[in-house]
């Protein structure tokens, strides 16, 4: 049997060196940031209107911005005020494509998975009763042709 030594890359190293909580938080962002990366090339090969490419490149801002600080140490979860952040970005997304008859229904079940594993008791009672009137909130807005509905 011929045996062959391949080279872990640093980066891999680095990261298997970490606590599994980070390593775990790390893949998920990663993931959470390739999927948004998608949709930023997808808003920009398909000359979406600017106000999607926005909320788009937010979104992947704040993941990749977490997956650095995740992999770098400074952080060890997803802070509260960046939930809040991603919560309002996707409500606006979740309105702009046609609520549950559009793709981003999925991005919102997503963030309440997301919710669940990122924070403690107290943050998640506080997050999920923002999720929940936020999720009321765009429907709401959708079904009655509201402010947010009428500006995307």
């Amino acid at each position: 049997m011929i045996e062959r030594n391949y080279k872990v890359p640093s980066f891999l190293k680095d990261l298997q060196s970490r606590p599994f909580e980070l390593q775990v938080w790390f893949v998920v962002m990663a993931i959470a940031g390739l999927r948004t990366l998608k949709s930023v090339v997808q808003d920009v090969i398909t000359k979406t209107n600017s106000a999607a490419l926005i909320i788009d490149v937010s979104i992947f801002l704040i993941f990749f911005g977490l997956c650095v600080l995740i992999y770098l140490k400074k952080i060890r979860h997803v802070p509260l005020i960046l939930g809040v952040i991603l919560l309002i970005l996707l409500v606006f997304s979740y309105v702009q494509f046609g609520g549950v008859l559009g793709t981003t229904e999925f991005n919102m079940m997503g963030l309440g998975v997301l919710f669940a594993l990122a924070y403690n008791r107290q943050q998640l009672v506080l997050m999920m009763t923002l999720y929940f009137v936020g999720v009321i909130a765009a429907n709401l807005d959708l079904r009655f042709n509201g402010w947010l509905t009428r500006s995307f």
